[in-house]
């Protein structure tokens, strides 16, 4: 029974920790939300000043580059090698900007 409590013990430690590291680094923890599958997804327009509701996934129709900003703030270009037709990434991006974009068809989903 001991060696049960100290196992379990440890190991909420460790979770504790990996959290903590997570959301010092403006990391995103998963949750059981994020195991549903996506409820509603639409085609955007990409914006350098609106932003777009928060993602689950990101998909591209055509390859070309595609610029993102992260909930944490952090703005990322994904280059073209990696976007080619139908990419599709399950990324939690804010914001798809016009500027750095040349991927097209553009769809986010919830």
């Amino acid at each position: 029974m001991k060696i049960g409590t100290i196992f379990l013990t440890g190991l909420m430690f460790l979770g504790v920790f990996f959290a903590g590291a997570l959301l010092a680094q403006g990391g995103y923890i998963p949750n059981a939300r994020d195991t549903i599958p996506a409820q509603d997804c639409e085609l955007v327009t990409p914006s350098d000043s609106e932003a777009v509701r928060i993602t689950r996934l990101v998909t591209a129709g055509t390859s070309g580059t595609l610029r993102v900003r992260f909930n944490s703030g952090r703005t990322l270009t994904i280059p073209a090698v990696i976007v080619i037709n139908g990419w599709s990434a399950p990324i939690v991006v804010n914001r798809i900007y016009a500027t750095g974009t040349t991927a097209q068809n553009i769809m986010v989903c919830r």
